[in-house]
């Protein structure tokens, strides 16, 4: 690896005498020589050795940085072992049926926060068991060195995601507190087997001064667990009830971002005597939710952002009454349901995506053939504004209904050459567009035709959209029938 600098060639000016060159300039071109990596000064190095570290928390391995750095040479363990920041950001697997006390996993551990200095940590701790007999309904623990030594580095969490035996988190201890939590995931590894039902809850993370971000895995549900509920800024559970999301809303009044995980709720009037107005919130994300008829309670002026996620299909009514009582300033709306849906995730979409004016980007899948038929439409229709400021496009249409067998590309096409060559001043120009067949070989089986493809008059007019510049992609099948035309 070499350094080097780009050197510029005198001008005939300065050839000629016109401009002479600085009686400095030579002396300067051979400061500026190439240098090679082994010559670069150590703080240089260490940040060079930073940036090898993996964009993501990673297991520590022989053949990965921050140790394969250390092992080219001398000097660069050297440099390694004093860079706290490359020891800071970890994941560390723990079998909790090999763990005792002179485990290796413990020893790695305690070396690793030992070279991280004072650096706020970043680290997943995931126990899991390697299958070992156990006598049934018998509570895993780890060693009380591995406990000891994740209690003493608390005052340095930063992000922390731990997956330890429930009665673990009990034993962990925070006497210097936690002056840098400010995300923390929780999960019970032995969740299968019930918690006593005399377990007080769990009040380790109640006084942590700045954190805002919280998910709450297998194991624990909100009234197993204290927290500083009045500054989170984002709040998840595997395991909600419509009563926890409520106690959460009514009480974090800095929420921006929540994830509702709701399972065979019909009624909410039994639990909810008053509107809950969230007025900071600006991100929901929906997810294996049976209904939506939560939103009924809730006002959010300031969504921008909502996400639905699961398996089942949606009625949509309460979710049209939430965006007319709120009048936010939804920017996003993103609809990822099973593939094998048959027609569309969410009742009466154009009803919906009518109640969302400023969106800037959406994303629906599944949709059925007429319903992105009647949005395209919608879309290239200049006496009405529908979707004006709609930048990013992404539909998937499911093949599995009737309509489907017939469809063509006319509509699309119309609509994604009015929405790039708008001439209205009120309406955004279309920028990005991605269009796509749910379950697209089982459609090609049961129907015994082939996927709608294009033809070339069609494929030339979406090419030259390309050329001007829009990012169109078309998946239609197999790898050959897919156009990816970026501008």
């Amino acid at each position: 690896m070499q350094i080097s600098s780009d050197l510029r060639r005198p001008t005939d000016s300065e050839v000629d005498g016109r401009h002479p060159p600085s009686p400095s300039s030579s002396d300067d071109r051979q400061s500026l020589q190439p240098v090679t990596i082994l010559e670069l000064p150590p703080e240089i190095l260490a940040e060079i050795f930073v940036e090898c570290l993996p964009t993501y928390s990673a297991t520590p391995a022989a053949l990965r940085a921050p140790l394969l750095l250390g092992g080219i040479c001398g000097e660069w363990r050297t440099i390694a072992l004093s860079t706290p920041s490359l020891w800071s950001t970890f994941i560390l697997p723990v079998d909790m049926g090999k763990t005792t006390d002179d485990y290796p996993v413990v020893r790695l551990f305690e070396s690793w926060i030992a070279r991280g200095g004072n650096y706020p940590l970043t680290m997943v701790i995931s126990c899991s068991a390697s299958g070992a007999t156990r006598p049934p309904y018998t509570p895993y623990t780890l060693p009380g060195s591995f406990i000891s030594a994740l209690s003493r580095s608390s005052s340095r969490w930063h992000d922390v995601h731990l997956v330890l035996p429930h009665a673990d988190f009990y034993r962990l201890q925070a006497n210097d507190g936690f002056p840098f939590l400010r995300r923390l995931a929780v999960k019970a590894a032995d969740y299968m087997w019930l918690k006593s039902a005399t377990t007080p809850p769990l009040d380790l993370f109640n006084n942590a001064s700045v954190l805002d971000d919280v998910s709450l895995g297998e194991g624990f549900v909100l009234s197993d667990i204290n927290l500083p509920l009045h500054q989170l800024s984002y709040f998840d559970t595997q395991a909600g009830t419509a009563v926890t999301y409520f106690q959460v809303l009514r009480q974090a009044a800095e929420l921006a971002e929540i994830r509702l995980n709701l399972h065979n709720v019909t009624r909410f009037e039994d639990m909810v005597h008053s509107n809950v107005k969230s007025i900071n919130l600006q991100s929901m994300q929906i997810q294996e939710s049976e209904t939506l008829g939560i939103l009924d309670y809730m006002t959010c002026p300031a969504l921008e952002k909502i996400i639905i996620c699961g398996l089942a299909p949606l009625v949509s009514h309460s979710l049209v009454r939430l965006l007319s009582r709120s009048s936010s300033p939804l920017r996003e709306f993103i609809l990822d349901l099973a593939p094998h849906l048959m027609g569309d995730a969410l009742a009466n979409t154009n009803a919906v995506l009518m109640a969302m004016p400023t969106l800037e980007l959406l994303e629906l899948k599944p949709v059925a053939a007429e319903t992105a038929h009647g949005i395209f439409g919608r879309m290239c229709d200049k006496t009405t504004l529908f979707l004006p400021r709609l930048t990013t496009l992404r539909v998937e249409v499911n093949l599995g209904d009737a309509s489907s067998s017939s469809w063509t590309y006319s509509t699309l096409v119309r609509m994604v050459v009015a929405r790039w060559n708008v001439e209205a001043e009120n309406v955004a120009q279309l920028q990005l567009f991605k269009f796509s067949f749910s379950n697209p070989h089982t459609f090609s089986s049961a129907w015994g035709n082939p996927l709608p493809q294009l033809d070339v008059a069609t494929h030339s007019q979406l090419a030259q959209l390309g050329e001007q510049g829009m990012d169109i992609e078309l998946v239609l099948g197999d790898d050959e029938d897919n156009y990816a035309l970026h501008g």
